[in-house]
């Protein structure tokens, strides 16, 4: 798919550097607690899939969906690494079925609704499966996606069903949460 990180850029998503400026614990962290079932849409090399796995812990799970399996592979491989692979439910989507379960606590689109072909789809499929009063995370990065874009992203997500409650800031990154009734 055009516009689609490739797997083989992955390590550029992980780096050192990145976890400084864009520490995964302290994003999620105010939205993922223990026995929680998230999801992380878009998961790509994992970056935060495995820090959503340890908070959501031994009761908690935590679903993880890209449509390249190459990313699926390398979150996987690192969440075996930090021994949260067994909490993980990794699962290839494609462009029309995100694969994701009702009832959800919390979802994660990091840096992806711009990449895919029918943002509105996949956020309608987000807010069916999220629970009333379950949040979204949505969060764009600023040199892909100018704040009047992001701005239309985030009604287009309002549209779905779900209401803004706040924003959140993250580092080179446009960010909202929005919440299902």
């Amino acid at each position: 798919m055009p516009g689609i990180c490739p797997p083989w850029l992955s390590l550029l998503l992980t780096c050192g550097l990145r976890h400084r400026g864009q520490d995964p614990f302290r994003i999620v962290g105010p939205f993922v607690q223990e026995g929680a079932t998230v999801a992380d849409v878009g998961c790509g090399p994992g970056f935060f899939t495995g820090p959503m796995a340890h908070l959501a812990g031994e009761t908690g799970r935590v679903i993880a969906v890209d449509v390249q399996q190459g990313m699926l592979n390398r979150a996987r491989n690192a969440a075996r690494r930090v021994g949260m692979a067994e909490r993980i439910d990794f699962r290839h989507a494609t462009d029309t079925d995100l694969k994701l379960d009702e009832g959800l606590d919390f979802v994660l689109a990091f840096a992806v609704l711009h990449e895919m072909r029918d943002a509105k789809g996949a956020l309608e499929q987000i807010t069916a499966a999220l629970r009333p009063g379950g949040r979204l995370l949505l969060a764009e990065p600023t040199f892909h996606v100018h704040k009047p874009k992001f701005t239309e992203t985030v009604r287009l997500a309002e549209s779905t069903g779900l209401y803004w409650v706040d924003i959140v800031d993250i580092r080179m990154s446009h960010a909202a949460v929005l919440r299902r009734d």
